[in-house]
């Protein structure tokens, strides 16, 4: 039985898209002698909708759609907040860099350095720090 089903929608969706392309074929055909119907096909296929739908949510145990811009807004709002939450910092473990008492052997020679400095570009973009490459050279 599911499988009428399926292919009743499958034959939904092959007229679908033969109506689209026989649509799209009809309007590239008349652009010389129409550019308005190509010109608003165009603005209909790229404008942007930014509302957000209506949205199905839970309350007391009864299912709830919100069609209420405010509402869905609060709740947005209600569920991020339970969602992303601060941290209580008194339960953070505290690492005192200061106290390690190892020495790194780093050796740094200064031809070393300024063979890596001479292999800056200096059409880059300054990083994190806002310092850019020519600062070096």
């Amino acid at each position: 039985m599911i499988k009428p089903a399926f292919n009743n929608t499958s034959q939904r969706l092959r007229i679908t898209r033969q109506k689209q392309k026989t649509e799209q074929n009809e309007i590239a055909r008349a652009t010389r002698s129409n550019p308005k119907k190509f010109w608003a096909y165009v603005k209909n296929k790229t404008v942007l909708k930014s509302s957000v739908g209506d949205l199905k949510t839970i309350d007391n145990g009864i299912e709830v759609t919100i069609t209420d811009n405010m509402e869905k807004a609060s709740a947005f709002c209600k569920y991020f907040s339970s969602v992303f939450t601060k941290v209580d910092a008194s339960h953070e473990q505290r690492v005192n860099l200061t106290s390690d008492t190892t020495e790194l052997d780093i050796e740094f020679r200064e031809e070393k350095i300024l063979k890596m400095l001479d292999k800056l570009n200096v059409s880059k973009s300054p990083g994190p720090d806002d310092t850019t490459p020519q600062n070096f050279i």
